[in-house]
């Protein structure tokens, strides 16, 4: 529910591969979820709907649950 945040990207490895990143998070004790989307080099943004990958590639946000310790 929080704004997206730009992520440190590693190297491009190709049109069709995925990219890997990361990001500093200050994140507050408790439950999170935390999604990631991609940009295309034209400006186009991820959709967040679900798609299969067959016949033009899957789309959807990756999300991952975690809980901060106190």
């Amino acid at each position: 529910g929080g704004p997206w945040q730009e992520a440190d990207l590693a190297d491009d490895l190709g049109p069709w591969s995925w990219r890997r990143w990361r990001a500093t998070l200050d994140l507050s004790p408790g439950p999170h979820a935390v999604a990631a989307r991609c940009i295309a080099h034209d400006g186009t943004v991820q959709s967040g709907e679900r798609r299969e990958p067959f016949p033009f590639g899957a789309t959807g946000h990756h999300t991952v649950r975690l809980r901060v310790p106190s």
